[in-house]
């Protein structure tokens, strides 16, 4: 298979026996399989696997679940939550799909303008504070 500009496709992979700290940056898509404490980022998709056990925030195009999540998600296109997935945090994305017998636990922000960094940050106490634009009029706001 082969994309646009006739080169196979990249992929970033992190495999089962792989314990990765730090932050990983990826302009292609990315698989773990392993474990990943820190965040991580991609203009493509990223694949949670079940044997995955993940501990960090997630940017990207999509995001895929099957595995063990815990931090926050922003998926500009789409987020899937596969069955046997345990996801523990706040997501932001335009589609969300939720298998039968997945774990979600957090809060959900959809729509049209979920943007890449429009999550949300701390606030001088340490409140967290979210804005997410529901509609061109109106803007909601929640402080944890």
């Amino acid at each position: 298979m082969k994309d646009r500009n006739g080169q196979a496709p990249s992929i970033t992979m992190i495999s089962e026996e792989a314990h990765l700290k730090g932050s990983l940056e990826a302009s292609s898509d990315v698989r773990i399989a392993g474990t990943l404490t820190g965040d991580v980022s991609s203009q493509g998709k990223v694949i949670v696997a079940s044997s995955a056990k993940v501990d960090g925030n997630m940017s990207a195009k999509e995001a895929d679940i099957s595995g063990q999540y815990k931090g926050d998600i922003q998926a500009t296109e789409k987020i899937t939550i596969r069955k046997g997935a345990e996801l523990n945090g706040d997501l932001s994305t335009k589609t969300i799909v939720i298998e039968e017998g997945a774990q979600f636990n957090g809060q959900l922000t959809m729509g049209e303008a979920v943007k890449p960094g429009s999550q949300g940050s701390l606030d001088s106490s340490g409140s967290r504070v979210e804005a997410s634009e529901v509609n061109p009029t109106s803007h909601e706001v929640k402080v944890h």
